[in-house]
């Protein structure tokens, strides 16, 4: 079996056509009877001749050792580059990224944008879900997970990458609790642990609607709302609400109640540099830490 060491000798010879001129570019100590001897050896592993004596201190490659050099030099003259990345953790690579509707169009753009802008050399995957399932980064199916999460699993960690609050939603004109009373109300599926919070505020408003339309996601339901189809509930990015044509908003603020949009990892991935150039773009990230240095 051919030896990495006999390729390195073997490389650093054709590079520099001479054994001691080779012994004196590796990067670490070694003789030029060591570096002679990794390459016969390679020889006769490979039953080729690799280098022709054209002066007492010159050799060059012989056919066979053109086709070995062309596919062993890229791997030894991008070496260094590659170690001292892994050495500072400055190297890119993929980022699967799993996330909610709501997330995926009104939070990701922007930061997944920024991270690009930084770091060119991570590719991200995007991919949306119904429902959080953490157990897809104990799986290695996922890298992160940003969702609104009811709890933080062991072995998961998370940081806070946003907040959403509970908004009631309605066509235009009809926020008044007796027309409500007269609409349907546009649900989530109610297999979704969203569609309970909705049951709560329904509670909350005193408001009993006999007829229900579901919807999979924020967009569906604000697309039958738009319509004048019926109100709902909806959680939304920030304090302002949807504003969107046809429809009103209105902030729940009868009870403290907000949903916070955890970024959640396993935990023994916290040394992933391309998880920590992720963190350092997420939204608000430079104002948080203003605000904990003042």
């Amino acid at each position: 079996m051919i030896a990495l060491a006999q390729l390195e000798g073997f490389y650093w010879v054709a590079r520099c056509q001479g054994y001691t001129r080779a012994a004196s570019a590796f990067p670490y100590p070694i003789t030029q009877p060591a570096v002679h001897k990794q390459v016969r050896k390679l020889e006769l592993e490979l039953g080729a001749r690799l280098f022709e004596r054209v002066a007492r201190d010159r050799v060059v490659l012989t056919p066979a050792g053109e086709r070995l050099y062309a596919f062993a030099a890229p791997f030894f003259a991008g070496l260094p580059e590659v170690v001292q990345e892994i050495g500072t953790a400055t190297y890119g690579g993929k980022l699967r990224v799993e996330t909610s509707g709501l997330v995926l169009r009104y939070l990701l753009p922007g930061w997944i944008r920024r991270l690009l802008r930084k770091r060119p050399d991570i590719e991200v995957s995007l991919t949306e879900h119904r429902i959080a399932n953490t157990a897809r980064l104990h799986t290695g199916e996922t890298d992160v997970i940003i969702d609104f999460l009811p709890s933080v699993p062991n072995n998961v960690s998370a940081r806070v990458a946003a907040t959403a609050y509970p908004f009631l939603v309605a066509p235009s004109g009809s926020l008044g609790v007796a027309r409500l009373r007269t609409l349907p109300f546009v649900s989530y599926s109610p297999h979704l642990p969203h569609y309970g919070y909705q049951l709560r505020a329904l509670e909350l408003i005193k408001v009993a609607p006999d007829r229900f339309l579901s919807a999979g996601n924020v967009d569906s339901i604000l697309s039958l709302v738009q319509a004048g189809l019926g109100f709902s509930f909806v959680p939304w990015l920030g304090r302002s609400g949807p504003r969107l044509t046809g429809l009103v908003s209105r902030r729940i603020t009868a009870v403290d109640e907000s949903f916070r949009i955890h970024a959640a990892w396993r935990t023994r991935s916290e040394d992933n540099p391309i998880l920590a150039a992720l963190m350092e773009a997420m939204p608000g990230r430079s104002r948080r830490k203003q605000e904990r240095r003042t």
